[in-house]
């Protein structure tokens, strides 16, 4: 060797910046193609704060959404429990608006697999999710348990999935909720589904009065009222099978009593009457300027507790009893039943 050093070519230094740029190549793709490993909620410390982490767990209440008044920032936020312990998880409001869309917002009892960035308090942990692509809902369709609602009180537990058929029998806006009654004949079970939900979704909750539906969600206790209730999240938990506007017509009193023969044992609905007198069986109402008969097969207190003034939305079938027409009201038949008080 004569102690010179090699020379350095321009086509050195070409295949080494080559190299480079394909080492730097790999690296980056294995930070994006390699999985982040799965943590249990318990396992997660202080020292993890900040970090990225995959969870997977049970969505232990109802989400809860919100929208900041200055900036228009829509969140949702829920709790998940995986067995090991519980943790918040927050939805960014790219994500929550991607989810709203959807009408993927994960549901209280669903399972769900989630990553982002974790924050670590002595009180709390909150994982807080930027991606869509990050929410992963786990819960197939199989498995809501299909149920007659009679037995919902014998298979009921704390956020089991189910779903039910059956008849809207009333319908309440509670301002922060929409709370419905669903019979199929055998049974009925009350449905809570929060207001906001509804909204988003661009439809109108009314258009469930009367209606037969199918409904699925997680069961949850009422412990004011002592019964259990169904929680769907979104619009998509129900689906309207019929209206009462495809199985009913609309008709009013004076229609009714003014052409009996045309509209013989048909089904009918009658809105906004008030209620003139109450009878063990029977009640007659009023429109005003007109007055009809309604009959049930049971006792008319069964239906609720309703007084003289009352308006009433009623459907069943229009006959005849005798020399006077009637409207009869089957409870033991989830089509003819329906009987809503206006607010």
């Amino acid at each position: 060797m004569n102690g010179k050093l090699p020379e350095v070519t321009e086509k050195h230094l070409l295949v080494a910046c080559v190299v480079i740029v394909l080492i730097g190549t790999v690296f980056i793709w294995l930070a994006y193609t390699s999985e982040t490993t799965l943590t249990k909620i318990g396992d997660i410390s202080e020292d993890m704060s900040f970090s990225h982490i995959k969870v997977r767990g049970k969505v232990s209440d109802f989400p809860s959404y919100s929208t900041d008044k200055y900036e228009q920032r829509t969140t949702i936020k829920f709790p998940i429990n995986d067995g090991t312990g519980t943790m918040n998880v927050k939805l960014s409001d790219v994500v929550s608006d991607a989810l709203l869309k959807a009408g993927t917002i994960p549901a209280y009892g669903q399972e769900v697999e989630l990553e982002g960035k974790v924050s670590v308090s002595e009180y709390s942990k909150t994982l807080t999710v930027i991606n869509p692509a990050y929410v992963k809902i786990l819960t197939k369709e199989d498995d809501y348990v299909l149920t007659n609602i009679s037995l919902v009180p014998a298979v009921a537990s704390e956020g089991k999935l189910i779903k039910v058929s059956g008849t809207v029998k009333s319908l309440s806006n509670l301002g922060f909720a929409y709370s419905f009654n669903v019979t199929d004949g055998y049974g009925e079970v009350n449905v809570f589904f929060q207001t906001t939900f509804a909204n988003i979704n661009a439809k109108n909750p009314y258009e469930l009065k009367g209606a037969n539906v199918t409904v699925k969600g997680a069961l949850k206790w009422y412990a004011q009222k002592s019964y259990w209730e169904i929680m769907p999240t979104t619009w998509n938990d129900i689906e309207i099978l019929s209206t009462p506007v495809e199985r009913y017509a609309l008709r009013s009193i004076g229609e009714l009593l003014g052409a009996p023969g045309t509209y013989l044992n048909t089904s009918c609905r009658i809105e906004n009457v008030s209620i003139a007198f109450i009878g063990t069986s029977n009640l007659t109402v009023t429109d005003g300027a007109n007055y009809l008969n309604i009959y049930s097969t049971v006792s008319i207190t069964s239906w609720g507790n309703f007084k003289v003034g009352d308006k009433l939305l009623i459907q069943g079938k229009f006959t005849k009893y005798g020399d006077a027409y009637e409207i009869k009201v089957e409870s033991s038949n989830p089509s003819h039943y329906i009987l809503e008080v206006y607010t």
